[in-house]
């Protein structure tokens, strides 16, 4: 029995590139995303494990919430996260955005 939800290339996800402490360039939503009284139509992924808004992020040292800045992020998991690829099967993380069948903006 799979404990995890189907995930990697059998599902059409994306493979982070092997880096340390970087975010993907701005990836567009399918629809608006409203957080905190803003819309939002792109976000930024971080290896590290956090969703960003506003701008791409290089933090690995979790900081306690609230944040006292303007920085709008979700931390699904912030930690110091190595994908330089080490071990060739490895290291690798996966990502998919997409809308559910309720028309909900979903992030894995």
């Amino acid at each position: 029995m799979n404990e995890f939800f189907p995930y990697g290339s059998i599902v059409n996800d994306n493979i982070f590139p092997s880096n340390d402490d970087l975010s993907t360039d701005a990836l567009p939503l399918p629809r608006l995303f409203p957080y905190f009284n803003n819309n939002h139509r792109q976000i930024y992924l971080s290896n590290n494990g956090l969703f960003s808004f506003l701008d791409p992020i290089s933090e690995y040292v979790p900081t306690p919430f609230p944040l006292n800045d303007s920085r709008r992020l979700i931390a699904g998991f912030w930690s110091d996260i190595d994908i330089w690829g080490y071990i060739p099967s490895g290291n690798l993380v996966y990502y998919q955005i997409y809308a559910d069948e309720n028309n909900t903006t979903v992030f894995e």
